[in-house]
């Protein structure tokens, strides 16, 4: 079976709109009764800066912008009859990572897709960036204005309601340590509250402002993450716990096989997708977004 996972979209200063499609492959299943996918992208770039007066054409000598980004983790899961799988990427867009200017900054994406017929799919990815921002002058105030522009898409899917749950998590958060979280995004597709494809497509403009001798840090996390699950008939709620956090663990579950050991952040979310109500306590089921600029 071969799934296709595209989305479109615009990343930051490049004129061409570009295309992500990802294929993935999955072992010869009959039918996909349980689906989850999601992708999270974002961006974050300067677009220009200003001192006390007037907008300047270029970065100030004395203002010193560096960059990391790393992948933080990308697991999966598999019980039973299933497939997972997961991508993650994170990327300092610029000649000198230690020394960025206009049209410089972060690019990172997050995604995980999986299925199941009889047994569990579970995957994540995560991935972070650092825009660390230095004003060495001891006299001047900078502006420094940016970018963010992101995408996300979730779906989740089943064909039975009393014997299958699946979910699927999109998160991007942006934190400055000056003024704490500029950015929130989460966004979920949970087949309890009904499932389907949400997705969107935003470019969001903010500022941070730097006295003489100060310094502030940017933190770019991006995440997706997912659980599909059957069993006939439904587990009770510990058994449904068992599913996952014992794979989770170095104990294992049913023959199940699991890369690695998930980071601790997308191991709640895994366990709460099990939950005595079905309904991961990790989020809403919709979506919740807060932006300071």
């Amino acid at each position: 079976m071969m799934k296709l996972f595209c989305q479109t979209y615009s990343r930051l200063r490049i004129v061409p709109t570009l295309t992500l499609c990802i294929a993935i492959s999955a072992p010869t299943l009959s039918r996909a009764d349980i689906i989850y996918q999601a992708i999270t992208l974002a961006d974050v770039g300067i677009t220009g800066f200003l001192n006390h007066s007037e907008r300047l054409e270029s970065k100030p000598h004395d203002l010193l912008i560096a960059g990391n980004a790393s992948i933080i983790g990308q697991e999966f899961m598999l019980t039973g009859n299933a497939f997972a799988d997961q991508l993650a990427d994170a990327a300092v867009n610029g000649i000198n990572t230690n020394d960025l200017v206009i049209s410089d900054g972060l690019s990172q994406q997050a995604i995980a897709a999986g299925e199941a017929i009889m047994g569990t799919a579970a995957s994540f990815a995560l991935t972070q960036g650092i825009l660390a921002i230095n004003n060495l002058s001891q006299t001047e105030s900078y502006t420094i204005d940016f970018e963010a522009d992101w995408t996300y898409l979730v779906d989740a899917s089943i064909t039975h309601v009393h014997t299958q749950f699946a979910t699927a998590l999109s998160e991007i958060s942006l934190e400055s340590h000056l003024h704490r979280s500029l950015f929130d995004l989460t966004v979920s597709s949970d087949s309890d509250l009904g499932g389907g494809l949400l997705t969107d497509n935003k470019t969001q403009a903010f500022s941070i402002f730097l006295l003489p001798g100060e310094s502030d840090v940017l933190n770019l996390t991006v995440n997706a993450a997912g659980v599909a699950t059957t069993a006939a008939p439904v587990p009770e709620p510990s058994t449904r716990l068992c599913l996952v956090s014992d794979c989770l663990g170095q104990q294992s579950c049913n023959g199940a096989y699991i890369n690695g050991e998930l980071d601790t952040r997308n191991k709640m979310f895994l366990k709460n997708a099990h939950n005595s109500s079905r309904t991961p306590n990790y989020f809403t089921g919709n979506h919740s977004l807060s932006w300071r600029s």
